[in-house]
């Protein structure tokens, strides 16, 4: 796996991607597909608690998959439609825009055979876009980051943790607009 680094660094967000833009410093973003080792029920729980405590705090979930209809509806019980964005799937050229128009990148597997058997790519164009990174600390992620260097990693399938790092990044702004480690990769 790699990412098109010179991609993610030049990559501005144009009229096709400002419908789905709200203010950066308060959205968080999954890219991927919407696959049950991806856990994006606890994300969607964490982001509820996120949500409760920070009235600008959005989810943008790039992507689409078998469990869309799920997700949806998850949102809506957790009365979430006004605060979560879905793109559907989009050309993969757009992706480096979309992550330009979020604060923070979320990556939140559960341990199993398709979570822990490499890199994502997912994780290496969050490091190519500068992101602040959020992710569940399985052995091939920490290989990659470091806790509190390079991202936040939390223990997986830990709804209060993956929710306090979420939010602990959302309400760092001044520190990853500045000279925060995370911020340089």
């Amino acid at each position: 796996n790699g990412a098109d680094v010179d991609l993610f660094v030049r990559a501005q967000s144009g009229p096709e991607i400002s419908r789905y833009s709200a203010d950066s410093k308060s959205t968080i973003i999954f890219v991927g597909a919407f696959q049950p080792w991806h856990s994006l029920d606890l994300l969607l729980e964490a982001f509820h608690l996120v949500a409760s405590a920070n009235a600008a705090a959005r989810l943008l979930l790039v992507g689409d998959g078998p469990l869309r209809a799920d997700i949806e509806n998850r949102v809506g019980s957790l009365q979430l439609e006004e605060r979560v964005i879905f793109t559907g799937n989009v050309p993969h050229q757009e992706v480096a825009a979309l992550l330009s128009t979020a604060q923070v990148a979320v990556l939140s597997h559960r341990p199993s055979a398709a979570a822990t058997s490499g890199t994502p790519l997912k994780l290496l164009e969050y490091m190519a876009a500068g992101k602040a990174i959020v992710a569940p600390a399985l052995p091939n992620l920490e290989q990659v980051l470091t806790h509190r260097v390079t991202g936040l990693l939390v223990p997986p399938d830990d709804l209060k943790a993956l929710a306090h790092a979420l939010h602990e990044l959302l309400n760092d702004n001044e520190n990853l607009n500045q000279n925060s480690p995370m911020k340089k990769y």
